[in-house]
C-alpha cells in the first residue's frame, strides 16, 4: 500500500500549503493513511447483517492490513522521531483519541445490534483493540505470519458471543 499521495513529498507539500514542517507533512499522511484504514474497517464491518459475519469481516480486515509495513514502519519512525516536539505530540494524542473514540461508537453500535451489553466499556474496550491491534502491528513487521485471530477473537469476546 502506498503511503503518500501520487506525486511524493513535493506534490503533497503542494497541495498542502498550510503544512509548516516534514513532521506536519508526515501527520497528513498518516491522517490520510488512517481514514482510509477506519474506512475500510467500518465499511467491511457494517456490510453484512449477521454477528458472524462481521466478525469474519473484521478478521480479513485485520489479516489484511494490521502490520502492513509501509503504514506501520512509517508511524513507528515518525512517533519516534518528533518525541520531543510538544506540538507533534499533542496533534498525534488528539488523533488517537478520535481513533478510540470511533472504535468505541463501532462497538456500542455492534453491541446494540446484538442487543447486549459489551463485557466492558465501549472505550475500554476500544483502548484494548487499539493496543493489541499496535502491538500485532509491531510483530508482524518482522513476522508477517503472526496471526491476528487474537483481535477477533477479543472483539467476540466483548460483544459476548459464544463460538
Amino acid at each position: 500500500m502506498p503511503v503518500g499521495p501520487p506525486g511524493g513529498a513535493a506534490a503533497a507539500g503542494a497541495r498542502r500549503p498550510a503544512l509548516r514542517s516534514k513532521g506536519h507533512l508526515c501527520l497528513a499522511v498518516l491522517d490520510d493513511i488512517r481514514a482510509e484504514q477506519l474506512a475500510l474497517l467500518t465499511e467491511s464491518v457494517l456490510r453484512d447483517p449477521g454477528a458472524e459475519d462481521r466478525l469474519a469481516a473484521f478478521a480479513a480486515w485485520s489479516e489484511a492490513h494490521v502490520g502492513a509495513e509501509t503504514w506501520t514502519v512509517l508511524e513507528v519512525e515518525f512517533l519516534t522521531g518528533v518525541r520531543h516536539d510538544e506540538e507533534l505530540r499533542r496533534e498525534i494524542t488528539a488523533r488517537v483519541t478520535a481513533i478510540r473514540e470511533a472504535l468505541a461508537l463501532l462497538i456500542e453500535a455492534l453491541a446494540q445490534e446484538l442487543g447486549t451489553a459489551p463485557a466492558m466499556p465501549p472505550e475500554q474496550a476500544a483502548m484494548t483493540l487499539l493496543s493489541l491491534g499496535i502491538g500485532l502491528g509491531l510483530q508482524r513487521v518482522a513476522d508477517p505470519s503472526v496471526p491476528t485471530a487474537v483481535l477477533t477473537d477479543t472483539l467476540r469476546l466483548v460483544l459476548r458471543l459464544d463460538r
